[in-house]
């Protein structure tokens, strides 16, 4: 993957997960088993590397790629099923029956 395409790749990502006003973007993205795992990658590469950059510019381009697909296929069930999620997280914390 050229270099001009990895950084225009983590600006759309960047904008459409982390800079979206909509808010359960952020938790659909986030909330996914499999961002959660390569999320946890990039942040050890990061640390090793210095934190040096920003953990994306350390992703492999397939690593980057998944990232990127998981973030354009956020639908609004997607969007529903993240919230109940966490409300069910919060009442059961909460002592709630969920």
């Amino acid at each position: 993957m050229l270099i001009l395409k990895r950084e225009r790749i983590i600006k759309e990502l960047t904008g459409m997960v982390d800079e979206s006003d909509d808010v359960w973007v952020k938790v659909a993205f986030y909330s996914d088993e499999r961002v959660q795992e390569l999320l946890d990658i990039l942040y050890v590469r990061w640390g090793n590397a210095g934190y040096d950059k920003t953990p994306l510019d350390h992703a492999t381009d397939d690593e980057l790629r998944e990232l990127y697909d998981r973030a354009t296929r956020i639908r609004k069930e997607d969007k529903d099923k993240a919230a109940l999620n966490m409300y069910r997280r919060m009442s059961l914390s909460s002592g709630g029956e969920g």
